[in-house]
């Protein structure tokens, strides 16, 4: 089991926008990232062929394409793009020897058996390089038992994941604000705590609005998972700079769900926009394959640019909101 420690939890500076090209909606949605740069990774055949010793301190030292952020009041450093959903598990060895340290998954993805994979990939990693963050069974939650469902769901994921404990739970697609103030839903999370089981608890949720609002004012939860990308509507980066001020960890899906008229043009720019907000602690990306993995890859060998907001400006069309 885990055990908790404390430590300091600076958060990151929230920086003002003073570049020339960006217009009123570029001013609302501020916050200039640190600047990317092309990292140098080990060879991918020499990873397989050893397990991995190093600290994620070595794999970010000097120039590289990603950056670590503190996730929230966790107090742990998470890199600034995760794995989403991988088919496979070299797909996830492949990511960490890039310098990615948080997987994404969830109790029901893939009728249960994407833990599975996971799994799989932890075998060749060691447990405290990578972090976990894994989603409740809403399936299990809806009778309204919200503790023994958690709870069943949770003992589940830690035998597919084959680990004894799990960095972040995540209550999955929580969206009434009732839900995150019952009892009973927060008692689950507070004695799997106690037991060693999670160390972290929060929801992800597509209505980010009222969720964030009631986080920023009641500090039971530490993360959130929410969709924010170019077409989020303008009042989201003040409530997400809010309550990243506030010490809730961002952790941000949707990064791509855009309706774009040139999709394979647009979307690097797309993953750089979401990337250079510094609000987002970490993007969880849909990395299927090695190809979506290397794209993404490739998207980060460039700073967000005048030119990524011009290729928006003229591809964006109407897009669904999450919050």
């Amino acid at each position: 089991m885990y055990k908790i420690s404390n430590s300091n939890n600076n958060l990151n500076k929230i920086d003002s926008i003073d570049s020339p090209f960006f217009n009123r909606r570029e001013f609302m949605h501020k916050a200039i990232a640190v600047p990317f740069s092309v990292g140098i990774g080990l060879s991918y055949s020499s990873f397989l062929n050893n397990n991995i010793q190093r600290s994620i301190s070595q794999v970010f030292s000097g120039n590289t394409l990603l950056r670590i952020n503190n996730l929230g009041k966790t107090g742990i450093k998470v890199s600034s793009i995760s794995m989403g959903q991988a088919m496979e598990p070299s797909v996830y060895l492949y990511a960490y020897d890039r310098g990615m340290n948080l997987i994404e998954s969830a109790r029901g993805y893939r009728g249960g058996s994407h833990e599975k994979v996971v799994a799989q990939a932890l075998k060749r990693i060691k447990r405290d390089k990578v972090y976990i963050a894994t989603k409740v069974d809403s399936s299990f939650l809806k009778n309204g038992d919200y503790y023994n469902g958690i709870i069943k769901s949770t003992n589940l994921s830690l035998q597919a994941l084959e680990t004894d404990y799990i960095d972040i739970l995540l209550g999955h697609g929580i969206d009434e604000v009732k839900v995150l103030s019952d009892p009973n839903f927060q008692k689950a999370f507070v004695d799997l705590k106690k037991s060693g089981k999670i160390r972290f608890c929060g929801v992800s949720t597509h209505k980010a609005r009222p969720i964030l609002e009631w986080m920023i004012n009641n500090p039971f939860y530490e993360v959130a998972m929410i969709g924010f990308n170019y077409a989020s509507p303008l009042e989201s980066v003040d409530i997400l700079l809010r309550a990243k001020q506030s010490g809730v960890g961002i952790l941000n899906m949707k990064t791509l769900a855009l309706n774009l008229k040139d999709r394979n043009k647009s979307l690097p720019s797309a993953l750089r926009y979401v990337l250079s907000r510094s609000f987002i602690d970490s993007a969880v990306v849909l990395m299927a394959n090695f190809t979506q993995l290397k794209e993404n890859l490739q998207a980060l060998e460039m700073q967000f640019s005048e030119l990524d907001l011009q290729l928006l400006k003229e591809n964006i069309r109407p897009s669904r909101s999450y919050f």
